[in-house]
């Protein structure tokens, strides 16, 4: 007897805790998700869904802003630098510097997605870096590349 009262005490107290723990996942996720689109100067005060926020490319000039840049260049050092190196020189592929004319949504999607060629593997940093934060990425990844065009700095 005493042994089906706990068996019921115990279900009571996960009927209470699923909506209670059900509500503060909801309140994480739409808070993240306006954090996203707070932090973006792609989206407007009456943007959509954060989802739209991820599709949003922003314009050449915001990926040129300084500050933009700066950002990106921290995390660039935190997360990436360990196989890139500090300006995109070292690893398994082209250097950055290497790659004028770089499309910056298809650098997001390497960032965001990961990838796996030939052995190589470009992990995906969805799930742990916000999308915002991405593209800032890329705004630093995209001021290493020359313009295409124009003369390299120093003629070999």
């Amino acid at each position: 007897m005493k042994h089906d009262a706990l068996k019921a005490t115990g279900a009571t107290r996960r009927r209470r805790a699923l909506p209670l723990a059900a509500t503060l996942m909801l309140g994480w996720l739409l808070g993240a998700g306006a954090a996203v689109a707070a932090d973006s100067p792609a989206v407007a005060a009456d943007a959509p869904a954060a989802a739209d926020v991820a599709a949003a490319v922003p314009s050449a000039q915001q990926l040129a802003d300084p500050e933009w840049v700066a950002q990106g260049r921290k995390r660039f050092i935190s997360a990436c630098a360990y196989c890139h190196g500090q300006q995109g020189e070292a690893g398994k592929g082209k250097s950055f510097k290497d790659r004028p004319g770089w499309n910056p949504a298809q650098i997001h999607e390497v960032i965001a997605d990961g990838r796996v060629r030939a052995g190589n593997v470009m992990p995906a940093w969805k799930e742990s870096i916000p999308d915002a934060d991405i593209w800032k990425l890329v705004a630093y990844i995209k001021s290493l590349t020359p313009v295409e065009g124009a003369e390299p700095a120093v003629k070999p």
